[in-house]
């Protein structure tokens, strides 16, 4: 009945008894106890059980603490290598981004339009990039466009492009997969959903499908 109880279901029990038949330890056990002390009790075995209990319970927590901090510093190891392209031609826009990213524990190179993306690009490998569609001079579906057959004439390796986009109107994300794009975030960009799409599309081993 304790154990079903949620605060107490790790809570180390010690069973008291003046049984001392064959099988005891299973039989506890399998009760639900962590332990079990013969009556008449000796100060010392009792101390030495419930020490024993205690410190199996602290320890667990450490390995527990350590392995979170362990997951932690390597995600954050991981994340910082993740090279990201951010296609922006606000300003303002661009701070915002960059700063939501940055609390995500990611870094990335920002251009203005979609020329001066492509140029980045045939330059240097991206894992991501994360593109506003309306900018001067070249937009986000031209710049898509153009990246897709680049990657289909050169035969390079499929860079995953997430479009950012103000215009949340029906046939919009119809519109982005048509281009090429892999993805799609309505503006104003929610940090939350910022960080769980980059994070979707930068994690090893496979890049999920659009269509997903």
């Amino acid at each position: 009945e304790i154990r079903c109880i949620d605060i107490h279901a790790n809570m180390p029990l010690i069973l008291m008894t003046t049984l001392a038949v064959r099988g005891d330890p299973k039989r506890v056990e399998a009760i639900g106890f962590d332990g079990y002390v013969s009556k008449p009790i000796k100060a010392a075995r009792l101390l030495d059980t419930i020490v024993a209990q205690l410190g199996e319970q602290e320890s667990q927590k450490e390995r527990k603490s350590i392995a979170v901090e362990e997951r932690n510093t390597v995600e954050n190891h991981l994340r910082e290598k993740v090279q990201i392209l951010l296609v922006e031609d606000n300003a303002i826009n661009q701070k915002v981004a960059v700063r939501m990213l940055a609390r995500k524990g990611f870094h990335c190179d920002v251009v203005f339009n979609g020329r001066e993306a492509l140029a980045r690009i045939a330059e240097k490998a991206y894992d991501l990039v994360l593109m506003d569609c309306q900018m001067p001079e070249m937009d986000g579906y031209a710049a898509t466009r153009a990246i897709r057959h680049a990657e289909q004439e050169g035969g390079g390796e499929h860079i995953p492009i997430v479009a950012m986009t103000a215009n949340a109107m029906q046939g919009d994300r119809e519109r982005c997969l048509a281009a090429g794009m892999d993805d799609y975030i309505s503006k104003p960009v929610n940090a939350r959903l910022l960080g769980e799409v980059v994070s979707r599309w930068t994690e090893p081993p496979n890049y999920p499908k659009a269509d997903d």
